[in-house]
């Protein structure tokens, strides 16, 4: 799926780029009410994940009949998505150094009428973004303020852990590798008759010697 995914990523033509269309008919007379053509209620964490960054094609009901379908349009416009990627300079989640294939979420959900404008929306990889929404990773504050400021934004586990980057810097070396103590003499590649070669225990021999490898040996 995922090289799916990024194959559609690569045609320039919108109308054929988008990594799926979202057909949800929405019930306006409760909030965050989605639901697929069948009529089966989708989950409310699913929905919000789905609704972050994608096509949305309205679908107009009477009498829980569908009538007409509206104009597809997206739900972070390509200019607003491209400032929050130039902004972010990959996955905000700190720790994260993944910089291709982001996905925009919004802090303050789309489906609870959060705003798609930039203070609001945040650029995550796919996996921190599936992580907040299955509620392993909570995400609040104003995603234009930077790091460290009263009011930025702030990732927590789901322990309540404020999540910070480590700031790890391992230092370099200040010299090459020592030299090794002997040469080491690989195998000669010459090849294996298995037909001379018998594995068996000591034990299987009561009467073997054992003979100093360091003295020649003389057979009769």
């Amino acid at each position: 799926m995922e090289v799916a995914n990024r194959s559609l990523d690569t045609i320039e033509d919108q109308s054929r780029r988008d990594r799926y269309r979202l057909h949800l008919h929405v019930n306006t007379d409760q909030p965050a009410d989605f639901r697929d053509p069948r009529g089966w209620r989708v989950p409310d964490d699913v929905a919000k994940y789905l609704t972050c960054d994608c096509a949305i094609v309205p679908t107009m009901l009477a009498d829980g009949v569908p009538f007409s379908v509206g104009r597809t349009s997206r739900v972070t416009p390509e200019r607003t998505r491209r400032i929050v990627i130039h902004r972010d300079h990959g996955c905000r989640v700190p720790g994260c150094n993944h910089t291709h294939h982001l996905e925009i979420h919004h802090i303050v959900h789309w489906s609870d009428d959060g705003p798609t404008e930039t203070w609001n929306l945040i650029a995550l990889c796919a996996h921190h973004h599936r992580l907040h929404h299955r509620g392993e990773l909570h995400i609040t504050g104003n995603a234009d303020l930077p790091a460290g400021t009263p009011g930025a934004v702030t990732f927590t586990a789901a322990d309540g852990t404020v999540l910070t980057a480590s700031g790890a810097k391992p230092k370099p070396p200040g010299a090459p590798p020592p030299q090794p103590a002997k040469s080491y003499h690989g195998p000669a590649g010459q090849q294996l008759h298995l037909r001379w070669l018998e594995f068996r225990h000591p034990d299987d021999y009561p009467n073997h010697r054992q003979y100093d490898t360091d003295q020649p040996h003389h057979h009769n």
